[in-house]
């Protein structure tokens, strides 16, 4: 989801424990925290989301950026090196309008990294300029509502990645350091999952569907691959029905037991009512007056009796 990213950041760096002559020591501990924005390159959900506002006719962006916020910690030696580890948190969403409702994608992430930064250059009283490197393990989500309408579904992913950022920052107010930091990340989450079990799909149109008679026109395919595809109605039907997901088809043997039930609770005619009376005479062994008094209450009770009437005494 996150392939490659370019993140702006202003940040205000801390010292709670400086390397200096007040501290002899050669440790010394910052906290740098930051707000900025991230420009994402995200090409397998941008494609889809064109695909969507294409075939939805959305007015739906692609998701190109967001605000990210970081807090890090850093254990310096001799104020020229030091280790580092910190947490950051991405944003990023869009939304677009079709006809029928708002379709909403949502892509935050959690970011942990770890790896070092190496002071290169510093002017006493005036800026110090810093670069570094981690290794990143994202914690993403990935939810929309193109297919469930009134919530979102939501996925997630793994995946580890690197950075790269180079940070200028002021050195005459320490403890107290304000500065700008600009970096490239390189990490992709390349596999998502339902936060249940179930693989995330991002389903885009490869046909279009043209009528021509007694045939049917498909394009499948994109770009050079497109190609067109004629199949007769009957065939292009068959397609459709194989392509829906089983939990979403009809149990046709289920609706067929149905709809007799519907059909069966249509009112006897009376000549059907003249063969049950028969019938159960037959089977009962008892005179046609006895059966068609209980033929005709059953039909009563059952409200299939033709006409008003009430059940024979």
């Amino acid at each position: 989801m996150i392939k490659r990213m370019i993140a702006c950041t202003a940040m205000i760096i801390v010292h709670l424990i400086p390397c200096s002559s007040a501290h002899p020591g050669p440790f010394g501990f910052s906290v740098k925290g930051g707000i900025g924005m991230g420009y994402y390159s995200m090409d397998d959900l941008n494609n889809h989301i064109r695909e969507v506002r294409q075939n939805r006719n959305a007015m739906l962006d692609e998701i190109s950026g967001g605000i990210n916020i970081n807090i890090q910690g850093r254990l310096w030696l001799f104020d020229q090196i030091a280790l580092s580890a910190g947490y950051e948190h991405l944003w990023g969403n869009t939304e677009g309008q079709t006809i029928d409702y708002t379709i909403t994608y949502k892509t935050p992430a959690d970011i942990y990294t770890i790896g070092g930064v190496a002071n290169i250059l510093s002017l006493p009283t005036l800026i110090d300029l810093n670069i570094g490197g981690n290794v990143c393990m994202a914690r993403s989500v990935y939810g929309t509502n193109l297919l469930t309408i009134t919530r979102l579904k939501e996925y997630k992913g793994n995946e580890n990645g690197y950075e790269l950022f180079a940070e200028v920052a002021t050195n005459f107010l320490r403890p107290v350091e304000v500065g700008f930091q600009l970096g490239y990340r390189g990490l992709k989450i390349k596999e998502l999952e339902d936060k249940g079990i179930y693989p995330a799909q991002l389903e885009i149109a490869r046909s279009v569907l043209l009528a021509d008679g007694d045939t049917v026109k498909f394009f499948e395919g994109e770009g050079a691959e497109k190609k067109e595809v004629s199949k007769s109605i009957n065939d292009a039907v068959v397609m459709i029905l194989e392509a829906l997901p089983k939990e979403a088809r009809i149990d046709t043997s289920e609706k067929a037991r149905k709809d007799h039930e519907t059909e069966s609770k249509e009112p006897y005619t009376f000549e059907e009512i003249k063969a049950k009376t028969k019938e159960y005479a037959d089977k009962h062994n008892i005179s046609l007056d006895e059966a068609e008094v209980m033929v005709v209450n059953e039909a009563v009770q059952e409200g299939r009796y033709p006409g008003d009437m009430t059940v024979p005494e």
